[in-house]
């Protein structure tokens, strides 16, 4: 059986990729600029933030600072990315009442999809 399609090479350097009938790709925009943007938004609204105490932002600041720098280094490790980002969700879900940190932290994880394994 032949193919009616020749590709020869295909290469994509920058997202997902999807050739064929009926065929989707969800892409996700990820540059190192908009997560480290967002990453400092996110710190500021933390360090802000009223209901938590000051420890826990600290602590939370800090994991959330590691996991933007392992996405930025030559190869992310999605293990270490996905467990912190994992702590990351269960606090700001259980300590947080501030529309606006939700909603940055919402565009923040949308940034690691690709790095979350």
């Amino acid at each position: 059986m032949s193919s009616k399609y020749n590709f020869g090479k295909v290469e994509n350097q920058n997202g997902a990729l999807s050739i064929g009938d009926n065929s989707s790709a969800n892409y996700y925009q990820a540059s190192h600029d908009s997560l480290e943007s967002i990453t400092k938004q996110l710190i500021d609204l933390i360090s802000r933030n009223e209901d938590m105490p000051d420890d826990t932002k600290k602590q939370l600041a800090d994991t959330i600072s590691t996991v933007a720098e392992q996405t930025m280094t030559e190869k992310p490790n999605t293990t270490i990315i996905s467990s912190l980002y994992g702590t990351v969700d269960k606090i700001i879900n259980m300590a947080v009442k501030s529309a606006e940190l939700v909603s940055v932290f919402e565009k923040w994880k949308g940034l690691l999809i690709p790095f979350l394994g």
